[in-house]
């Protein structure tokens, strides 16, 4: 969780402050996320360029990339044949690999939730290795959470 200039992690029952340099990491991605997410690039902040079109696995794709100041700038990639959002790509600082590395999300199996196709397959791969990969069983709407949530838990 990452709170103004403030973050925490919580593992093995332990919550531990980040370093400045996790926040910044997680600042980036939360700002591509932003992007990712799409509804935000209504906002004229944002500029949008056409690239060539490329190959994402067996896909065609479209592909966007979206700059804006302060942001990460973000390549998007759009199944030709679906139009749904297959890939995003951009750059960061890997802790694990300690230099900025391309991170790259591949997004698959798609469902309706709620009427919207929402991808329940990820792929996370840094500098072309896979890093992480997921699959989400169940997934809802909120309308909102409560500011607890995100609250940083207290020591034992």
């Amino acid at each position: 969780i990452v709170n103004g200039d403030k973050g925490w992690i919580q593992a093995g029952g332990q919550t531990i402050d980040m370093k400045p340099e996790q926040i910044a990491a997680q600042k980036v991605d939360r700002s591509a996320s932003l992007i990712i997410a799409l509804w935000p690039l209504k906002d004229k902040a944002f500029q949008l360029k056409p690239l060539d079109d490329a190959k994402v696995g067996k896909h065609h794709a479209s592909v966007v990339q979206v700059t804006r100041k302060n942001y990460p700038d973000v390549k998007l990639y759009f199944d030709k044949t679906s139009n749904l959002l297959i890939k995003a790509a951009y750059r960061n600082h890997s802790q694990e690999a300690n230099k900025v590395v391309e991170v790259e999300l591949f997004f698959s199996e798609f469902r309706a939730v709620e009427g919207v196709k929402m991808p329940h397959k990820l792929a996370l791969k840094h500098d072309g290795k896979l890093f992480v990969e997921s699959e989400t069983v169940s997934m809802k709407a909120h309308d909102k959470l409560d500011a607890k949530t995100f609250a940083k838990p207290a020591a034992e």
